[in-house]
């Protein structure tokens, strides 16, 4: 079952975070699947991008875990959970936007090709990131 529901297992630093539907809960980690030979879709369709510059992805600089979408208009159903001190995006998932919860705050900064917003604030909704956009959450609280 843990193996029909694991989106993707990264290693950020020296640790292995696994990545599941924010609905699962998994203590085993395994190894990422293969990615498909050739493109079968444009950047960001369906979490799908194959060049790391056109990716959309976050990296959780905290403590806290929250989710996270690869498909902006389904968000809220399907989702990831992005687990503190890690991140998600890149190497062929495009993520589309992130969940900050009832009553949470996060900040940190976004950076994409050629620009760099140095301190963004979110409050308790969905926010979007864009192709070829980074969003790097440093500090989460509720």
């Amino acid at each position: 079952m843990i193996g029909q529901l694991r989106r993707a297992a990264l290693v950020v630093g020296m640790a292995v975070t696994l990545l599941v539907p924010a609905a699962v809960t998994a203590t085993a980690a395994t190894a990422a699947p293969a990615a498909p030979a050739a493109p079968t879709g444009e950047a960001g369709v369906l979490g799908g991008c194959w060049w790391p510059d056109i990716c959309g992805r976050v990296v959780n600089a905290t403590g806290r875990g929250f989710s996270a979408t690869i498909d902006w208009p389904k968000r809220g159903t399907g989702d990831w959970w992005v687990a503190g001190w890690s991140s998600l995006g890149g190497n062929g998932i495009d993520v589309d936007g992130f969940y900050v919860g009832h009553g949470c705050w996060m900040a940190g900064y976004v950076e994409g090709l050629g620009y760099r917003y140095p301190f963004v604030e979110w409050d308790d909704d969905w926010h979007q990131i864009h192709n070829n956009e980074t969003a790097f959450i440093t500090q989460h609280s509720c």
